[in-house]
């Protein structure tokens, strides 16, 4: 009878949880990753907007951006280093040290670019249309704006994917 007991407590208490993760409690959805990115890029809070990008997203702008302008200002002369380097508010010795994260901060900074980059909406003003979660990637359709934002989840939580 004790055994009996026991294996209907361990059987509700696998059936809720299978409820609770059903019922979306597994975590936060794409959704507050949008909102939390858009919120960062509008403060300037870079660390955060740069840890809300998947691994790809961050792996491809160490690639494509930060390698090469690495590369091109190694080749520059040290006059040239030092006014490139004033350009965007920083030391020789400073780009030198420089991670993707750090540029990523500057490039930010002193763009106007929007690219598919969501600093200019409001984040207290998001409106999903269409939301659309299978496995591990999400999309969202925002109302009133063009284009979708992709999403990736990667450790338990949503990233977002800026590229195609």
């Amino acid at each position: 009878m004790l055994r009996i007991k026991c294996l209907r407590a361990a059987l509700c208490a696998v059936l809720v949880s299978a409820a609770i993760t059903a019922s979306g409690c597994a975590g936060p959805p794409p959704r507050d990753a949008l909102v939390t990115f858009s919120r960062a890029v509008q403060t300037k809070d870079w660390n955060t907007a740069w840890g809300l990008l998947s691994s790809r997203e961050r792996k491809n702008f160490e690639e494509k951006m930060f390698a090469p302008f690495k590369e091109q200002f190694a080749k520059l002369s040290p006059e040239a280093q030092k006014e490139a380097a004033a350009k965007i508010g920083s030391t020789v010795q400073d780009i030198q040290k420089m991670a993707a994260k750090d540029f990523f901060s500057v490039v930010m900074e002193k763009s106007d670019e929007s690219r598919k980059i969501p600093h200019k909406i409001d984040p207290d003003r998001i409106v999903v249309e269409q939301e659309s979660i299978k496995g591990n990637t999400a999309r969202i359709r925002l109302k009133g704006q063009a284009g979708e934002f992709n999403f990736v989840k990667e450790a338990g939580a949503w990233k977002i994917e800026l590229g195609p």
